[in-house]
């Protein structure tokens, strides 16, 4: 295995080659090193290496591979940012951080990559790129006319409200992340680490992405790993059913034709959202890949181990060696209700992540039994799901996470929130494996 450092240095090399940077992130997946999400605060140029609170060495993603994104236009904001950063506000980055040279095309790039996460939802923060984009650049003009700023020309009673960028309310799904942050950097970043995770635990005969069935043999069966986005019903000519599925893998998707044959012994399998190891025969048309599935069997994600209790070594059928199995020691295939084979994942559970998004009121007792009874259910509802509260006020949307909280997101927790909650909000079930 590569040391992070090298890792970086190989990925700064190949900025430009995407299918080469790609291959080099599965490679630091595969070899624990963690590839950080491009973030407007932390993140330089080029990949870079940080360190993290359990002493490992992580990767974070560089601006400049971002498409749309040049090196050149990043060098004032840098430049600002290692004199008056970190910022703590989209205004702060408008007022202090030079982005003027960032037009507005490339701002909406950086926000739908998630550099701009901390600062709210992506959406909403795309919503308002035209007022970030022109309210940088009136600032820009008065410093290089050597006038006061806005901020300081308005002052302080006036500056906040004609100053401040409002943030719609909105919540931008797991999945148009993945599509956003695919078409810009060619992988996803944010939501696919506990996926990149699960998906090392197989050996370099299973593919996990697009970049690995480059060049495959057609005629040779491949084995691949995704989860489930879309299923299509259809019939042949001669009324015989099969079923269109999209798999979506770390970089992208691809097509998986069920025939009738194959249906018949898997037809409980082909639900959005599941995870399936299938194994098939690729086609290649117009650069699009499909791969017509011979077997299938589900990841069965329940199956997970005890926490690390117990390090012992398991391998999967194809010779991986698993850490930590505590399920059958002679087998890691169990059979789920319908007579389905199901393969034992890696320790990592599907969890859920709840958004509370809540509007304040001008009534400051009212808020804050509303906020005492979410609390109070959540308190009361203890597992391994995160949590993360949106509050909008009159001139802003305020983030937050709440990490000493772990919830156990069920839909009956979740129905609960939302008759608290009424009118003055909603509630997000997300999930986290993307």
């Amino acid at each position: 295995n590569y040391p992070a450092e090298y890792m970086a240095s190989f990925m700064n090399s190949y900025m430009d080659k995407k299918d080469r940077l790609i291959a080099a992130v599965a490679d630091c997946r595969r070899m624990g090193i963690e590839v950080l999400q491009p973030d407007i605060n932390k993140s330089y140029s080029k990949f870079t290496i940080e360190d993290e609170a359990d002493s490992k060495k992580a990767i974070r993603f560089g601006l400049a591979a971002i498409k749309n994104i040049g090196s050149e236009a990043l060098v004032p904001f840098l430049n600002s940012r290692k004199e008056n950063g970190p910022f703590g506000t989209i205004e702060q980055i408008c007022h202090e951080g030079d982005i003027s040279s960032l037009n507005r095309k490339a701002i909406e790039c950086l926000v739908m990559s998630g550099a701009f996460d901390n600062f709210g939802d992506r959406t909403g923060i795309l919503e308002v790129s035209d007022r970030i984009s022109s309210l940088a650049q009136d600032e820009a003009n008065i410093r290089n006319s050597n006038q006061s700023t806005m901020f300081e020309m308005l002052g302080d009673s006036v500056g906040t409200s004609l100053s401040s960028i409002e943030i719609p309310f909105s919540s931008t799904s797991d999945h148009q992340k993945r599509i956003w942050e695919v078409e810009l950097m060619g992988m996803s970043i944010s939501g696919a680490s506990n996926l990149g995770k699960l998906l090392s635990g197989f050996g370099n005969d299973v593919s996990v992405m697009l970049n690995q069935l480059q060049g495959v043999n057609g005629s040779k069966p491949t084995v691949l790993v995704g989860q489930i986005s879309t299923v299509v019903d259809r019939f042949t000519r001669d009324n015989r059913p099969f079923k269109v599925v999209n798999i979506e893998v770390l970089d992208g998707s691809l097509e998986a034709v069920v025939w009738e044959d194959v249906l018949n012994k898997t037809s409980d399998l082909w639900d959005p959202g599941r995870i399936i190891k299938m194994k098939g025969k690729l086609r290649e048309r117009d650069g699009e890949v499909t791969i017509s599935v011979t077997e299938a069997n589900e990841i069965n994600l329940d199956k997970i181990f005890e926490e690390g209790k117990h390090e012992t070594k398991e391998t999967y059928p194809n010779g991986s060696v698993v850490p930590g199995n505590t399920a059958d020691k002679n087998s890691n295939i169990t059979q789920n209700q319908n007579g389905n084979s199901q393969e034992i994942a890696k320790p990592v559970a599907s969890r859920k992540k709840l958004m509370l998004s809540i509007k304040e009121s001008n009534d400051a007792g009212k808020d804050q039994m509303l906020l005492d009874d979410v609390k109070r259910l959540l308190l009361g509802s203890s597992g391994n799901d995160e949590v993360g509260i949106e509050i909008e006020t009159e001139s802003s949307i305020v983030v937050m996470e709440w990490p000493p909280v772990k919830i156990d997101a069920t839909p009956e927790l979740e129905s609960k929130l939302a008759e608290v909650i009424g009118s003055s909000g909603k509630v997000t079930l997300q999930s986290l494996m993307f």
